[in-house]
């Protein structure tokens, strides 16, 4: 290639919707598209497998000399960025966080709320906000976030007859659990079990190695060291939690 391009890999071919846009909004840049139909779909394959197959479509991009690879594949997205950023030295960027942080930046204009935590997992998430006085309206804020992202996100996913009569997407679940903060030493419970919940999944061994998460930026504002939940053991909302190994 005469100058470096940017590289875009999905499961099969849907990523080309991804890569048509691109094209479009940077006519400058060169583009390589690598789409794994031999594969497809990564959906039903199981998280070491999406991992395996996702880091050697990368690194098969890789060796092409990309300066920039975007999963356009939301399974990957969802369940292998991390392996993928060990797999490349290029930067990756994946299409489920960006459409996240647009989404509730949108709902957090129409309708504000501080956000304390918050940690995205490749099958759900956890949140803690806090509501302006006087307004605990939490489900009109999900339904703005949900709403937000479904329209930013590329799906296949099955959708039974009952979410197409609602005109609903596969990617959330109908319900979510919720629970008011009492007071200081129940935030700082939710705050910890909040921040452990990717060592209790078993998606890294250390909290300071899970990129989706609120517990980079409390590290940063002194709220927790960056070894936290690696040594000693520690008690997470009532869950004991120790170090692999």
């Amino acid at each position: 290639m005469a100058r470096s391009a940017i590289g875009v890999f999905d499961s099969g071919l849907g990523g080309l919707t991804v890569f048509k846009a691109l094209a479009r909004r940077m006519p400058e840049e060169s583009l390589v598209y690598f789409g794994d139909t031999a594969r497809v779909p990564y959906g039903s394959k199981s998280p070491e497998a999406i991992a395996r197959f996702s880091s050697e479509a990368a690194r098969f991009l890789a060796g092409r000399g990309i300066k920039l690879l975007v999963i356009a594949c939301n399974t990957s997205s969802a369940w292998a960025l991390p392996a993928i950023r060990r797999a490349v030295k290029v930067p990756v960027i994946g299409v489920i966080e960006p459409g996240a942080r647009a989404a509730v930046a949108a709902a957090r204009v129409r309708a504000p709320f501080q956000i304390d935590a918050w940690v995205l997992l490749p099958d759900h998430m956890h949140c803690i906000w806090t509501l302006p006085a006087d307004d605990s309206d939490y489900p009109a804020r999900w339904r703005m976030i949900k709403a937000g992202f479904s329209r930013r996100i590329r799906t296949t996913a099955a959708v039974s007859a009952s979410r197409e009569s609602k005109h609903e997407l596969g990617v959330w679940q109908r319900r979510y659990w919720e629970h008011t903060i009492r007071d200081e030493r129940d935030f700082a419970a939710h705050l910890d079990y909040v921040h452990f919940n990717p060592v209790k999944h078993g998606h890294v061994t250390r909290v300071c190695d899970w990129p989706f998460s609120s517990f980079h930026r409390c590290v940063a504002q002194g709220m927790y060291p960056a070894d936290w939940g690696v040594e000693p053991a520690v008690t997470v909302a009532g869950e004991r939690a120790c170090p692999a190994g």
